[in-house]
């Protein structure tokens, strides 16, 4: 099983839920994250002050999959994440040696 965690902007969450849902990925954690990479800082002005604006609002998407819908859950998270604005978004993709479910009592690839 593979973990597949991705970082992208909280616009395209909608899109990449749905498309998982599509493919029969149904489980998914949701975290709002500030991401601070190779995109570059701008100045911003809020009720007439100027700031420095060096995090950017993201949301880290994070789901585990059987192998064999590994490389189709990164090609949608590429796919219909992607703004095509911002340098910092990224796919992690590691090995899960086991998985419980703790409501269902369960465990292994099955859950």
């Amino acid at each position: 099983m593979k973990k597949i965690e991705a970082i992208i902007s909280p616009s395209k969450l909608e899109d990449v839920r749905e498309s998982l849902l599509k493919v029969g990925i149904h489980g998914m954690t949701v975290t709002e994250v500030r991401d601070f990479g190779r995109q570059e800082a701008h100045t911003e002005v809020y009720r007439g002050t100027e700031y420095k604006v060096e995090y950017l609002l993201k949301v880290r998407v994070e789901t585990v999959v059987p192998q064999h819908l590994a490389h189709k859950a990164i090609s949608i998270m590429m796919k219909k994440g992607q703004t095509g604005k911002t340098k910092s978004d990224s796919i992690l993709v590691s090995n899960v040696n086991d998985v419980s479910q703790v409501y269902l009592n369960e465990q292994g690839e099955s859950v």
